[in-house]
């Protein structure tokens, strides 16, 4: 089986990717509720949101065009770009919720970390 034949159909192709297109829009929200909610670092929180927000709307016009070019989305490679977006998103989110609670004196003693893992993400 070719990696252009895992999909036929573009119901079969948005059978495949909408739990992934799911999980995405639910980490953005996530990310979002985490700068709402971060007592501290909300300068950095809102850079990561104002970042995540914009991949966001580059992936739905992506999947907008689905029908045009679902010759593309039948490769496996496009569903894998998706799960990779999707676990650096998890990264981010998991980055959000860490530096959005750093406090006094730890938070200078995790500078380092917190900018080396921001120029990461």
């Amino acid at each position: 089986m070719s990696r252009k034949e895992l999909f036929g159909t573009t119901a079969d192709i948005l059978s495949v990717y909408i739990p992934v297109i799911s999980a995405v829009k639910a980490l953005v929200e996530e990310i979002y509720q985490i700068y709402e909610n971060a007592e501290c670092n909300k300068e950095l929180c809102i850079v990561m949101v104002d970042r995540v927000k914009l991949a966001e709307f580059f992936m739905d016009r992506i999947v907008r065009s689905i029908e045009k070019k679902k010759v593309d989305f039948r490769d496996k490679s496009y569903y894998l770009a998706f799960e990779k977006f999707k676990n650096n998103l998890t990264n981010i989110k998991e980055y959000c919720k860490s530096v959005s609670k750093l406090k006094g004196y730890k938070r200078f003693l995790d500078a380092t970390d917190v900018k080396n893992k921001f120029d990461q993400l």
